[in-house]
C-alpha cells in the first residue's frame, strides 16, 4: 500500500517526520526507566518500559509499504536479511559493551560464550538469567526481527478483519498475563517470553491495521502537532503519579498508543521542527541499542555488594549513554551492514 497522502514526509526522506521525533522521545523514556530500574528505585518514569510497545506499533505501521507494496522485486527472505543487517552492527556493539562491563562479574560466568550467543542473535534459556544477559534491552530487537518475519510470511496475507482479530486476541492474552505478572514489563526473561510475544504481536499488528486503514488522519489533522508527544508523556507518567497499579493501567496505555499514532499520522509539523525530529529519530536506535550496559557500569564496576552506586556515577552514565549514541548515529555503524545486491534479472520473485 502507498502511504496516505496526508502523511507529512520530509523533503529528503520517505519516513514520517513526526514519528522520528516520537521514536526519539520513546527511547528517552526507556533510558530514564532503566536509569531508575537498574538502581532499584521507583520514579515517575517507572512505566517507561511501555515505550517498547510504541516501538512495536510504530514498526508495524512504517513497514507496511516496505513489506506489502510489491516489495520492489525483493523476496521476503531478502527483506528480512535487510532488517537483520540493519540491526546487527549496533546490536553487536551493545553486546560487546555489555561483555566488557560484565567481564569480571561473578553473576554472569562464561562471558565469552554469552557474547557469542548475542552476536548470533541467540537468546539464552537459563530461567535465572535474562534472554540477553549482556544487554537486556536486546530482547525487544530480537523480537522485532521475529515480528518482521511473521509480517513477511503471514500477516501481510491476512485481511483486515483477521488482522484486527489477531491484534485484539494477542492484546487480551497479554493483558491477562500482565495482570498475573503485575505489569506489562514482560518478555526480557525466559519465564515471561510468551507474555512478551503476545504483547509485541498485538502492538505490531495494530500498527499494520492503522497504516492499512488510514484511520484517524482527519482527526489528527485537526489537532495541534504537539498533541501526540504530549499525550505520550501523560500516558507514561500519569499512572505511576496517580498510583494506578501497572497490572490495570498498562494494557490500556498500550492500547491508547493507537490514538497517539493516529494523531501523529495526520499532524502538520512546523518546518522548524523537522530538523529536531529527524535528529531525535537518528539518535533513537543507537541509544536503544547501547544504553543498558552503559547504565550498568556504576552498579557492576563501582558499587559495593549490596549497596547502590553513587548518584554522581549514575548521572555520569546517564549522560554518557546519549552522548555515545550521538556519536554512533553519525558513524557508518548506524547504517548497518551493506550486502551486495544481485542484478534485477537474478532476483527470484516469490510465487
Amino acid at each position: 500500500m502507498t502511504a496516505p497522502s496526508t502523511l507529512q514526509q520530509s523533503a529528503t526522506s520517505t519516513r514520517l517526520v513526526q514519528f522520528d521525533g516520537l521514536r526519539g522521545l520513546a527511547a528517552l523514556f526507556v533510558l530514564l526507566f532503566h536509569f531508575s530500574d537498574i538502581a532499584g528505585e521507583t520514579s515517575l518514569f517507572s512505566r517507561g518500559y511501555l515505550a517498547v510497545d510504541f516501538f512495536f506499533m510504530l514498526s508495524g505501521f512504517v513497514l507496511v509499504p516496505v513489506f506489502e507494496a510489491g516489495r520492489g522485486g525483493t523476496s521476503p527472505t531478502g527483506l528480512l536479511m535487510g532488517r537483520v543487517t540493519r540491526f546487527w552492527p549496533l546490536l553487536a556493539l551493545g553486546a560487546l559493551i555489555g561483555a566488557l562491563v560484565h567481564a569480571a562479574d561473578p553473576r554472569l560466568p562464561g562471558t565469552a560464550g554469552l557474547l557469542l550467543a548475542h552476536l548470533l542473535l541467540a537468546p539464552g534459556g537459563d530461567p535465572n538469567l535474562p534472554l540477553f544477559p549482556l544487554n537486556q534491552a536486546h530482547w525487544s530487537l530480537w523480537c522485532e526481527l521475529l515480528l518482521n518475519a511473521l509480517h513477511l510470511w503471514i500477516l501481510r496475507k491476512l485481511g483486515m478483519r483477521a488482522l484486527l482479530c489477531t491484534a485484539a486476541l494477542c492484546w487480551l492474552f497479554a493483558a491477562v498475563l500482565a495482570f498475573g505478572h503485575g505489569s506489562l514489563d514482560v518478555g526480557a526473561g525466559p519465564t515471561t517470553l510468551i507474555a512478551g510475544l503476545f504483547r509485541a504481536t498485538s502492538a505490531y499488528a495494530f500498527g499494520i491495521v492503522l497504516r492499512r486503514s488510514g484511520a484517524g488522519q482527519s482527526a489528527g489533522a485537526a489537532l495541534p502537532w504537539w498533541t501526540a508527544p504530549a499525550a505520550m508523556a501523560v500516558l507514561m507518567v500519569a499512572p505511576p503519579a496517580l498510583g494506578v497499579p501497572a497490572r490495570y493501567a498498562d494494557p490500556f496505555v498500550a492500547l491508547l498508543f493507537i490514538a497517539i499514532m493516529a494523531c501523529a499520522a495526520g499532524a502538520r509539523l512546523p518546518d522548524k521542527l523537522v530538523g529536531p525530529c529527524q535528529w531525535l529519530g537518528a539518535l533513537s536506535f543507537p541509544l536503544y541499542a547501547i544504553h543498558y550496559p552503559v547504565l550498568e557500569v556504576p552498579k557492576v564496576l563501582f558499587a559495593q555488594p549490596g549497596e547502590p552506586a553513587g548518584l554522581g556515577l549514575r548521572l555520569t552514565a546517564l549522560a554518557a549513554a546519549p552522548a555515545l549514541a550521538l556519536l554512533l548515529a553519525r558513524s557508518p555503524l548506524a547504517a548497518g551492514l551493506k550486502l551486495p545486491r544481485r542484478a534485477p534479472s537474478q532476483l527470484r520473485h516469490p510465487a
